[in-house]
């Protein structure tokens, strides 16, 4: 069962400030509640006709949806279809699992159910290591001067976020700005995370990776 969603708008074009609606929902109205806070937050404002949409789900590793370590297939769905009224040219789905090993980010999609929900509505499922890769220099950076990620964060007109609220070991709380860890790629994941141990300089280099894949909206 899923007990709530916080829908949270990181663009409002008049006031410069994030707009929060929240749900409480029982797992038969995902997509009622999902719709009913977009609307609170007038997300639409942000939709055009032919856009292409990047959806960054939370798919850590090989997990079934009721482990509650992945972004809910029902989720993504919700939010697929609520996308598809506004026409977009292209829907990709991409992360970058925790694993090191070698596709372990395609087998992590197929353990979820997001493969399988991507197939079925049309949307391209690739793990960001399988795109092309670009190096994105951060401004004012607190930790980390440059990030390697995917074209994509580049291309994508609308970009948004949709994480699973977890603890975590180094930052306590896995979220919005945590989940945008995972458009960096596989190695450097490691080397991030050993690079900056301690929960502070963790933190910084989380924001750093944020500021340069900062989402339009996010879904939780």
């Amino acid at each position: 069962m899923i007990d709530t969603y916080i829908i949270k708008n990181s663009f409002d074009a008049m006031t410069e400030k994030t707009k929060i609606a929240i749900q409480k929902i029982q797992s038969e109205n995902v997509q009622k509640a999902v719709y009913k806070a977009l609307e609170l937050i007038n997300a639409g404002e942000i939709m055009k006709n032919d856009q292409v949409i990047l959806l960054k789900p939370n798919i850590l590793g090989a997990k079934p949806p009721e482990r509650a370590a992945t972004t809910h297939p029902e989720v993504v769905k919700a939010v697929i279809h609520w996308v598809k009224k506004y026409n977009p040219k292209k829907i990709y789905l991409c992360d970058s699992s925790g694993t090191q090993k070698p596709g372990a980010t395609e087998v992590a999609m197929k353990e979820s159910g997001l493969k399988a929900l991507c197939d079925e509505e049309g949307v391209e499922c690739i793990p960001f290591e399988k795109t092309e890769r670009k190096i994105y220099t951060v401004d004012n950076p607190l930790e980390i001067n440059e990030i390697t990620s995917s074209i994509l964060l580049e291309k994508a007109d609308i970009i948004i976020n949709l994480p699973k609220i977890k603890t975590h070991g180094q930052c306590l709380l896995t979220c919005c700005i945590k989940n945008m860890f995972g458009t960096i790629l596989l190695g450097n994941k490691a080397r991030t995370h050993a690079k900056s141990a301690l929960i502070d300089r963790f933190s910084a280099a989380l924001a750093d990776i944020y500021s340069v894949s900062k989402p339009h909206l996010t879904v939780i």
